[in-house]
């Protein structure tokens, strides 16, 4: 049986009015899949961005290397700076937890940034 590697942060982080946040997020989840492919190039599972603005909850997920983003509920842009809650989830098949923190972190680095 393959081992799953799994790792999540939950941070807070401001985003000011300005920032595409489509193109923020879809940038972190590159970050993370690049990552991840160090370890695993064709990996199979579920690497997730959420953002909760308290107005508008919305999240990105990626479930194979090179693959599609798929979003639900794309945000919308912030009429000013909004303090968010941001979810980063990686759980993807043949990594150990160690490599799957390091893709999250590479995610929340490039989110930060970025911003």
């Amino acid at each position: 049986m393959l081992e799953i590697g799994a790792a999540t942060i939950v941070e807070q982080l401001e985003l000011a009015a300005t920032n595409q946040l489509q193109a923020l997020f879809e940038a972190a989840l590159q970050a993370a899949d690049e990552c991840i492919c160090t370890a695993a190039p064709e990996w199979l599972g579920h690497c997730k961005l959420m953002v909760d603005t308290g107005d508008q909850v919305g999240y990105v997920s990626r479930t194979e290397a090179n693959g599609h983003n798929s979003w639900s509920n794309i945000p919308k842009p912030l009429g000013a700076a909004t303090k968010a809650e941001i979810t980063i989830y990686i759980a993807v098949y043949g990594i150990d937890d160690r490599h799957a923190q390091l893709a999250a972190q590479a995610a929340q680095t490039m989110l930060k940034q970025l911003m």
